[in-house]
């Protein structure tokens, strides 16, 4: 789109003083080098044939860097203020956090908040931690730990992003940045929310992007993660309770002419009973990860759902 310019450009602009690019074009049909070029002369493009999610474009983006210390990875609609990059690194080191995300406010009224971290329940239900549509008057100013931030922009060590396997490429979107930042509590690591660093984000998935499926898309996803990031004593506790809490909502959803929503609950359930050995085979990648114990980062997820 027109905003994809504007975004490279403010990469370019960035004050921080080894900061290479790398543009995956995700099975576009126009090679986007000339439009790169035209802004950030020394940038590298990577095109993929085929577009298999997000996840999978930044695995390869990812996998063609060598030698860099962090990956900032961001949407192609997000910019940043010029010292972003900067103020990224700063907290990572400042906090020795795995991941750390910035403050993201609305690419059109850039005095409202986005994004400055994300709420994530025991069944994997994100939330973000601004209202919709809230004036940034400076509530937020203040960073500290968080269990998920925005895959719109989010800066991760390349050592922590080899060791969980970066995304997990059968979530293409809709929560592999809470998929990430979950993996990343497994190992051990923390993420941060970092509020010197600002960066504005279009989001308009709608608009290039089929999202009818998208409720389905986040339930069954967050049945993934749910089923594959507790440890076995945990999964115990929680499973009949999500069975409880879906059983009640499939209920209410059937009385109160919310046909669609009883629907996706079922077909989720279904889903989970076709594919056992995935979730098994997600459950022992994951098992190595386990450096941490669950106590160590339950904490901080939200009670209730």
């Amino acid at each position: 789109g027109s905003w994809f310019t504007e975004g490279i450009a403010s990469l370019e602009a960035q004050d921080y003083p080894q900061l290479s690019i790398l543009v995956m074009d995700n099975g576009g049909e126009h090679d986007p080098a000339e439009r790169v070029a035209d802004v950030a002369p020394f940038a590298y493009v990577k095109r993929r044939s085929t577009d298999e999610g997000f996840s999978a474009a930044a695995n390869e983006a990812a996998a063609s860097i060598e030698g860099a210390p962090f990956l900032l990875i961001c949407h192609d609609d997000v910019s940043l203020e010029p010292d972003a990059v900067t103020q990224l690194v700063a907290d990572a080191f400042r906090s020795n956090a795995g991941i750390v995300g910035p403050k993201i406010r609305d690419w059109g009224d850039r005095a409202r908040l986005r994004s400055v971290g994300l709420s994530v329940d025991r069944f994997g239900a994100a939330r973000e931690l601004v209202d919709d549509g809230e004036l940034d008057q400076s509530q937020h100013d203040i960073s500290r730990m968080v269990f998920a931030v925005s895959d719109a922009c989010m800066l991760v060590r390349t050592d922590l992003f080899d060791t969980i396997d970066g995304f997990s490429e059968a979530i293409p979107y809709f929560g592999e940045d809470v998929d990430l930042c979950w993996k990343a509590h497994l190992a051990g690591a923390s993420v941060q929310y970092c509020h010197r660093a600002v960066a504005y984000h279009r989001g308009d998935f709608s608009s290039r992007r089929n999202v009818d499926a998208r409720e389905r898309m986040e339930l069954r996803n967050q049945a993934r993660m749910t089923l594959a990031g507790h440890d076995s004593g945990a999964l115990w506790r929680i499973l009949p309770a999500a069975m409880v809490m879906s059983l009640v909502e499939l209920v209410v959803s059937f009385v109160v002419g919310r046909g669609r929503v009883a629907v996706d609950i079922v077909a989720t359930y279904l889903w989970v009973f076709t594919h056992p050995l995935e979730i098994l085979r997600e459950r022992r990648r994951r098992k190595p990860l386990r450096r941490a114990s669950e106590s160590d980062w339950s904490a901080m997820q939200r009670r209730g759902s």
